[in-house]
């Protein structure tokens, strides 16, 4: 079985909570090292590891939706949190595929603490290509 391991590295910006900040320098800061692997039979698995900061001490944090999770409040601490995952992918057809993610987000210590504690997700897709 050959196996054809892919490495890879993203970074990703995202917009912070001060709108006149926004254009270049106030924004959350994520890094992603990611190995994706191909199996037989279009079976692909990847893992990544993201990892997140403050760019700004006058950012806040906010989930996906964009409801504020923490505000600055003056914290001089950047290290928000990180995350590693795992993905698998199936390409069953030329047309359909299946998708499962797990992944676990440790807050860092501008997070902390965290109500709840750490997040535990998983999320499953299926796709139909015409």
């Amino acid at each position: 079985m050959r196996l054809k391991p892919r490495f890879s590295l993203k970074a990703d910006p995202s917009s912070g909570d001060n709108p006149r900040l926004i254009r270049w320098g106030h924004l959350i800061h994520s890094f992603h090292p990611r190995v994706q692997t191909q199996f037989p039979h279009d079976v692909a698995v990847s893992t990544d590891w993201v990892i997140q900061w403050r760019e700004s001490l006058l950012d806040g944090v906010y989930s996906v939706p964009g409801v504020l999770i923490r505000a600055a409040d003056g914290s001089r601490v950047r290290f928000a949190g990180h995350r590693p995952g795992m993905e698998v992918r199936w390409q069953a057809t030329h047309h359909l595929w299946f998708q499962a993610h797990d992944g676990i987000f440790y807050a860092g210590a501008f997070l902390q603490p965290m109500p709840g504690g750490n997040l535990n997700y998983w999320a499953l897709w299926a796709g139909y290509k015409f």
